[in-house]
């Protein structure tokens, strides 16, 4: 099912050619000179991607950043590591490389360990960024821990009596449907000492339903919490949402999901920074669910059919409008949802830092899921589409 835009002012996203062509290949660029000047002009073009990485936007200086780069991801063993892990150039040099120097930046700054959060749709690549910052963080002689905001669902007993009368007949996804109190204490204690108590939910068990399976301790340098709605705002429902023409249930589901995101503002004051990728065109955001559960499939694990997803993606959407839970992230709007009470009605005004983390970098991917824009909050594009 589709729906109408969300909001009027959405900005256009569409376009745009990846940040680094696919023949620019790490290897590539770590066996011919040219083929690393190449790759150097194109990215000293990129003014928004020099600022992300505080370089001046001139081939010298992105050469000699990029030369102390290549020192040390020309590991032998770090390059056979990134053979094993399917993706674009832009993506290295756009998201994850950014991303670990990030983190590195965020423990120096700290004096300690760091933690960022990561918004990105389903789909996304999480699964294979996960893997390329462990291989980066060992190559670096660092520690990284990978959680998932899907390992904090509540086991399923409770997950169902948590989403109980909502509209789509989905028991995960929505706010209300994660254990607040482990993933509080989790972050509480990782930034204390650097060991995170992480559960594990296996998404193939109940017929993909999904169930946890264990509670395992990770020590670490360098923490990443991702998952879609990491960071999401509270937010106040109006006719017009979660979308025109949403029937009475839609709409008061959608109520209850923005006040339960209040709970979860003490998660994320917890983090250092969020980073959020976006798509260009949400309705990817299926698309790539879709394959990923059909490559699960092919692998012998449980999954949804593709109705289940459809219906799954239709009911995240309905419980977390885009437009009210996440870009207020980039336009700095967020003070106002942040002043909804549990009982809709408004409270009194938080502090600052009940307005944080801030946004600390933003990817736009292609429909190949190609980087086709990064940088600052402030070049952020808005995809195009409503989901």
């Amino acid at each position: 099912m589709s729906h109408p835009a969300l909001e009027s002012t959405t900005a256009s996203a569409s376009g745009g050619q990846p940040l680094v062509p696919s023949a620019l290949t790490l290897e590539r660029v770590l066996q011919d000179g040219h083929v690393a000047d190449q790759l150097w002009c194109r990215l000293a073009r990129r003014q928004d991607w020099c600022a992300l990485l505080k370089l001046p936007p001139e081939p010298e200086a992105v050469a000699c950043w990029g030369q102390q780069q290549l020192s040390w991801l020309g590991s032998k063993q770090l390059i056979q590591q990134l053979r094993t892990i399917p993706h674009h150039p832009s993506t290295l040099w756009g998201l994850w490389l950014p991303l670990q120097l990030r983190l590195e930046r965020q423990r120096r700054m700290n004096g300690g360990a760091a933690l960022l959060g990561l918004a990105g749709v389903p789909g996304m690549g999480k699964t294979t960024l996960s893997r390329a910052l462990l291989a980066f963080a060992a190559q670096r002689g660092l520690r990284t821990v990978v959680a998932s905001i899907d390992d904090y669902y509540l086991p399923l007993q409770q997950r169902q009596a948590a989403m109980a009368g909502n509209p789509y007949g989905i028991d995960r996804g929505p706010p209300g449907s994660h254990d607040l109190v482990l993933l509080r204490r989790g972050l509480e204690r990782y930034r204390q000492g650097g060991v995170l108590q992480l559960p594990r939910f296996d998404k193939t068990l109940e017929g993909g339903r999904g169930d946890r399976v264990c509670v395992a301790a990770m020590a670490g340098d360098l923490l990443l919490l991702e998952g879609w709605m990491v960071g999401a705002r509270p937010f106040a429902v109006s006719s017009a949402h979660p979308w025109p023409g949403a029937t009475a249930a839609e709409r008061r589901w959608c109520e209850r999901c923005g006040r339960a995101l209040m709970g979860y503002r003490d998660c994320w004051q917890q983090l250092d920074g969020l980073v959020l990728v976006l798509p260009q065109r949400w309705r990817q955001a299926l698309r790539w669910r879709l394959q990923a559960e059909a490559r699960q499939r092919r692998g012998g694990g449980g999954a949804m059919d593709g109705a289940a997803i459809a219906a799954l993606m239709q009911g995240f959407w309905g419980s977390l409008p885009p437009a009210l839970a996440i870009r207020p992230l980039l336009d700095g709007r967020g003070a106002e949802a942040c002043q909804v009470s549990l009982q809709g009605v408004p409270a009194a005004p938080h502090s600052a830092a009940a307005l944080q983390p801030p946004v600390v970098m933003t990817a736009l991917l292609d429909g190949r899921r190609r980087i086709v824009q990064v940088g600052s909050v402030a070049a952020a594009l808005w995809p195009g589409d409503a989901p």
